[in-house]
Protein backbone atom coordinates (compact mmCIF):
# COMPACT_ATOMS: atom_id res chain seq x y z
CA UNK A 1 0.00 0.00 0.00
CA UNK A 2 1.34 3.45 -0.89
CA UNK A 3 0.47 7.00 0.12
CA UNK A 4 0.40 10.03 -2.15
CA UNK A 5 0.52 13.66 -1.08
CA UNK A 6 -2.25 15.59 -2.81
CA UNK A 7 -2.25 19.20 -3.96
CA UNK A 8 -4.67 21.66 -5.57
CA UNK A 9 -7.74 19.91 -4.13
CA UNK A 10 -10.77 21.93 -2.98
CA UNK A 11 -11.30 20.10 0.31
CA UNK A 12 -14.50 21.93 1.26
CA UNK A 13 -16.18 20.98 -2.00
CA UNK A 14 -14.85 17.42 -1.73
CA UNK A 15 -16.14 17.10 1.85
CA UNK A 16 -19.64 18.16 0.79
CA UNK A 17 -19.53 15.68 -2.07
CA UNK A 18 -18.62 12.82 0.27
CA UNK A 19 -21.83 13.40 2.23
CA UNK A 20 -23.77 12.49 -0.95
CA UNK A 21 -21.28 9.76 -1.85
CA UNK A 22 -20.53 11.69 -5.02
CA UNK A 23 -16.87 12.59 -4.50
CA UNK A 24 -15.08 11.05 -7.46
CA UNK A 25 -11.39 10.33 -7.67
CA UNK A 26 -9.36 8.83 -10.49
CA UNK A 27 -6.31 6.65 -9.94
CA UNK A 28 -4.00 6.86 -12.94
CA UNK A 29 -0.80 4.83 -13.29
CA UNK A 30 1.70 5.02 -16.15
CA UNK A 31 4.77 2.84 -16.48
CA UNK A 32 7.07 1.24 -19.01
CA UNK A 33 7.12 -2.53 -19.18
CA UNK A 34 10.43 -4.25 -19.91
CA UNK A 35 10.86 -7.69 -21.39
CA UNK A 36 12.51 -10.34 -19.18
CA UNK A 37 14.86 -11.22 -22.01
CA UNK A 38 16.15 -7.69 -22.32
CA UNK A 39 15.62 -5.59 -19.20
CA UNK A 40 17.53 -2.70 -20.71
CA UNK A 41 15.01 -2.34 -23.51
CA UNK A 42 11.54 -0.97 -22.76
CA UNK A 43 9.06 -2.79 -24.93
CA UNK A 44 5.88 -0.76 -24.45
CA UNK A 45 4.00 1.69 -22.29
CA UNK A 46 1.56 0.41 -19.68
CA UNK A 47 -1.41 2.35 -18.34
CA UNK A 48 -3.98 1.72 -15.63
CA UNK A 49 -6.97 3.88 -14.69
CA UNK A 50 -9.59 3.34 -12.00
CA UNK A 51 -12.49 5.60 -11.02
CA UNK A 52 -13.80 5.45 -7.44
CA UNK A 53 -16.43 7.22 -5.36
CA UNK A 54 -15.61 8.20 -1.80
CA UNK A 55 -18.12 8.61 1.08
CA UNK A 56 -17.88 10.45 4.39
CA UNK A 57 -15.77 7.66 5.88
CA UNK A 58 -13.01 8.50 3.43
CA UNK A 59 -13.24 5.11 1.72
CA UNK A 60 -14.51 4.13 -1.68
CA UNK A 61 -18.13 3.06 -1.98
CA UNK A 62 -20.13 1.32 -4.69
CA UNK A 63 -23.10 2.92 -6.39
CA UNK A 64 -26.20 0.81 -5.77
CA UNK A 65 -27.94 2.41 -8.71
CA UNK A 66 -25.08 1.36 -10.94
CA UNK A 67 -25.25 -2.17 -9.57
CA UNK A 68 -29.00 -2.33 -10.12
CA UNK A 69 -28.68 -1.05 -13.69
CA UNK A 70 -25.88 -3.52 -14.35
CA UNK A 71 -27.89 -6.55 -13.21
CA UNK A 72 -30.98 -5.37 -15.09
CA UNK A 73 -28.83 -5.09 -18.21
CA UNK A 74 -27.51 -8.62 -17.64
CA UNK A 75 -31.05 -10.02 -17.37
CA UNK A 76 -32.32 -8.21 -20.49
CA UNK A 77 -29.35 -8.46 -22.84
CA UNK A 78 -29.63 -10.88 -25.75
CA UNK A 79 -27.15 -12.63 -28.02
CA UNK A 80 -27.76 -13.65 -31.61
CA UNK A 81 -27.93 -17.39 -32.25
CA UNK A 82 -25.06 -19.06 -34.08
CA UNK A 83 -25.32 -21.02 -37.30
CA UNK A 84 -22.81 -23.23 -39.07
CA UNK A 85 -22.80 -25.20 -42.30
CA UNK A 86 -21.95 -28.72 -41.18
CA UNK A 87 -21.92 -30.47 -44.55
CA UNK A 88 -22.76 -30.06 -48.22
CA UNK A 89 -23.26 -32.64 -50.96
CA UNK A 90 -23.66 -32.01 -54.68
CA UNK A 91 -24.25 -35.34 -56.51
CA UNK A 92 -23.72 -33.79 -59.95
CA UNK A 93 -20.07 -33.10 -59.06
CA UNK A 94 -19.39 -36.52 -57.56
CA UNK A 95 -17.11 -38.02 -60.18
CA UNK A 96 -16.04 -40.94 -57.97
CA UNK A 97 -19.51 -42.45 -58.24
CA UNK A 98 -21.37 -43.22 -61.45
CA UNK A 99 -23.54 -40.13 -61.04
CA UNK A 100 -24.70 -37.96 -63.88
CA UNK A 101 -25.32 -34.27 -64.25
CA UNK A 102 -29.08 -34.87 -64.30
CA UNK A 103 -29.29 -34.77 -60.48
CA UNK A 104 -29.19 -31.05 -59.74
CA UNK A 105 -30.09 -31.29 -56.08
CA UNK A 106 -27.81 -29.80 -53.42
CA UNK A 107 -28.11 -31.11 -49.87
CA UNK A 108 -27.10 -28.99 -46.89
CA UNK A 109 -26.75 -29.80 -43.21
CA UNK A 110 -27.12 -26.74 -41.01
CA UNK A 111 -26.68 -26.39 -37.26
CA UNK A 112 -28.38 -23.65 -35.24
CA UNK A 113 -27.36 -22.94 -31.66
CA UNK A 114 -28.97 -20.70 -29.04
CA UNK A 115 -26.06 -19.50 -26.91
CA UNK A 116 -28.30 -18.04 -24.18
CA UNK A 117 -29.01 -20.14 -21.09
CA UNK A 118 -32.06 -18.21 -19.91
CA UNK A 119 -33.82 -17.03 -23.09
CA UNK A 120 -35.40 -18.81 -26.03
CA UNK A 121 -35.35 -17.78 -29.70
CA UNK A 122 -38.10 -17.91 -32.31
CA UNK A 123 -37.21 -17.82 -36.01
CA UNK A 124 -39.56 -16.60 -38.73
CA UNK A 125 -39.48 -18.53 -42.01
CA UNK A 126 -35.92 -18.48 -43.32
CA UNK A 127 -34.90 -17.47 -46.85
CA UNK A 128 -32.26 -19.93 -48.06
CA UNK A 129 -30.21 -18.86 -51.09
CA UNK A 130 -27.49 -20.82 -52.89
CA UNK A 131 -24.83 -19.12 -54.99
CA UNK A 132 -22.17 -20.30 -57.41
CA UNK A 133 -18.96 -18.31 -57.86
CA UNK A 134 -17.70 -18.58 -61.42
CA UNK A 135 -14.48 -17.12 -62.74
CA UNK A 136 -15.98 -13.70 -63.42
CA UNK A 137 -18.97 -13.26 -61.14
CA UNK A 138 -21.40 -14.90 -58.73
CA UNK A 139 -24.93 -16.00 -59.50
CA UNK A 140 -27.92 -17.30 -57.60
CA UNK A 141 -28.49 -20.98 -58.34
CA UNK A 142 -31.12 -21.98 -55.78
CA UNK A 143 -33.81 -20.68 -53.44
CA UNK A 144 -35.93 -22.22 -50.75
CA UNK A 145 -38.10 -21.14 -47.82
CA UNK A 146 -37.30 -22.99 -44.61
CA UNK A 147 -40.08 -23.25 -42.06
CA UNK A 148 -39.55 -21.18 -38.92
CA UNK A 149 -38.94 -22.86 -35.59
CA UNK A 150 -38.28 -22.20 -31.92
CA UNK A 151 -35.17 -22.94 -29.86
CA UNK A 152 -35.22 -23.30 -26.10
CA UNK A 153 -32.55 -22.32 -23.62
CA UNK A 154 -29.12 -23.39 -24.93
CA UNK A 155 -30.97 -25.29 -27.65
CA UNK A 156 -29.32 -26.89 -30.68
CA UNK A 157 -31.16 -27.65 -33.92
CA UNK A 158 -29.93 -29.59 -36.94
CA UNK A 159 -31.68 -28.94 -40.24
CA UNK A 160 -31.13 -30.86 -43.49
CA UNK A 161 -32.39 -29.13 -46.59
CA UNK A 162 -32.32 -30.21 -50.23
CA UNK A 163 -32.49 -27.49 -52.85
CA UNK A 164 -32.90 -28.00 -56.60
CA UNK A 165 -30.22 -25.93 -58.30
CA UNK A 166 -30.76 -24.01 -61.53
CA UNK A 167 -28.51 -22.08 -63.89
CA UNK A 168 -25.27 -23.72 -62.73
CA UNK A 169 -22.66 -23.95 -65.49
CA UNK A 170 -22.09 -27.62 -64.71
CA UNK A 171 -19.28 -28.16 -67.20
CA UNK A 172 -17.32 -25.30 -65.67
CA UNK A 173 -18.18 -26.43 -62.13
CA UNK A 174 -17.10 -30.00 -62.93
CA UNK A 175 -13.72 -28.81 -64.22
CA UNK A 176 -13.29 -26.62 -61.14
CA UNK A 177 -14.22 -29.51 -58.84
CA UNK A 178 -11.40 -31.60 -60.33
CA UNK A 179 -9.02 -28.88 -59.13
CA UNK A 180 -10.83 -28.54 -55.79
CA UNK A 181 -11.84 -24.98 -56.66
CA UNK A 182 -15.62 -25.08 -57.24
CA UNK A 183 -16.95 -22.46 -54.84
CA UNK A 184 -20.57 -22.37 -53.66
CA UNK A 185 -22.16 -19.95 -51.22
CA UNK A 186 -24.99 -20.37 -48.69
CA UNK A 187 -27.01 -17.43 -47.40
CA UNK A 188 -29.77 -17.41 -44.77
CA UNK A 189 -31.87 -14.43 -43.77
CA UNK A 190 -34.86 -14.07 -41.48
CA UNK A 191 -36.22 -12.21 -38.49
CA UNK A 192 -35.86 -13.48 -34.94
CA UNK A 193 -37.28 -12.52 -31.58
CA UNK A 194 -36.24 -13.45 -28.07
CA UNK A 195 -38.42 -14.63 -25.21
CA UNK A 196 -37.45 -13.04 -21.88
CA UNK A 197 -39.42 -14.63 -19.04
CA UNK A 198 -43.05 -14.24 -20.20
CA UNK A 199 -42.82 -11.85 -23.14
CA UNK A 200 -41.15 -11.58 -26.54
CA UNK A 201 -38.92 -8.77 -27.76
CA UNK A 202 -39.44 -7.01 -31.04
CA UNK A 203 -38.13 -8.75 -34.15
CA UNK A 204 -34.54 -8.31 -35.30
CA UNK A 205 -32.93 -9.02 -38.67
CA UNK A 206 -30.61 -12.02 -38.63
CA UNK A 207 -28.31 -13.24 -41.41
CA UNK A 208 -25.81 -16.02 -41.98
CA UNK A 209 -23.40 -16.49 -44.90
CA UNK A 210 -20.76 -19.09 -45.68
CA UNK A 211 -18.72 -20.13 -48.71
CA UNK A 212 -17.44 -23.62 -49.32
CA UNK A 213 -15.10 -25.17 -51.88
CA UNK A 214 -16.24 -28.47 -53.41
CA UNK A 215 -14.06 -31.18 -54.96
CA UNK A 216 -14.79 -34.07 -57.34
CA UNK A 217 -16.55 -36.06 -54.58
CA UNK A 218 -19.27 -33.42 -54.45
CA UNK A 219 -18.29 -32.52 -50.88
CA UNK A 220 -16.13 -29.95 -49.15
CA UNK A 221 -12.62 -30.20 -50.57
CA UNK A 222 -10.71 -29.77 -47.28
CA UNK A 223 -12.75 -32.34 -45.34
CA UNK A 224 -14.66 -29.78 -43.34
CA UNK A 225 -16.75 -26.67 -43.79
CA UNK A 226 -15.15 -23.41 -42.63
CA UNK A 227 -16.87 -21.88 -39.62
CA UNK A 228 -17.57 -18.15 -39.32
CA UNK A 229 -15.71 -16.21 -36.66
CA UNK A 230 -17.86 -14.79 -33.89
CA UNK A 231 -16.81 -11.62 -32.08
CA UNK A 232 -19.93 -11.25 -29.94
CA UNK A 233 -18.58 -13.04 -26.81
CA UNK A 234 -15.48 -10.84 -26.85
CA UNK A 235 -17.53 -7.70 -27.31
CA UNK A 236 -19.86 -8.76 -24.51
CA UNK A 237 -16.89 -9.29 -22.21
CA UNK A 238 -15.61 -5.80 -22.97
CA UNK A 239 -19.05 -4.31 -22.33
CA UNK A 240 -19.20 -6.08 -18.98
CA UNK A 241 -15.82 -4.61 -18.05
CA UNK A 242 -17.06 -1.18 -19.07
CA UNK A 243 -20.21 -1.37 -16.94
CA UNK A 244 -18.22 -2.77 -14.02
CA UNK A 245 -15.88 0.20 -14.21
CA UNK A 246 -18.82 2.63 -14.20
CA UNK A 247 -20.17 1.20 -10.96
CA UNK A 248 -17.30 2.60 -8.90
Amino acid sequence: MGSVETYGLDWEKAEKATLNKSAKFVVHLVAKVASKKDLAKYSRNWKFEKRVRVDESGKWTSDKRGLTAFFIWLSLRTSNPKCSLQDIYIPALNQTANSTLTNHNITLNLKFKNVMKDKSVRYDDLNLTLLYYSKNNSQTVGNKIMKGFKQGHSGKSHKQETVEAFGVPWDEAEDAAKNKSAVFGVSLSTKIKFKIMFWYTKKHHWRFEANVTVDDTGKCSDGGVPRPRWWCPVAGFLVILYFTDLMF
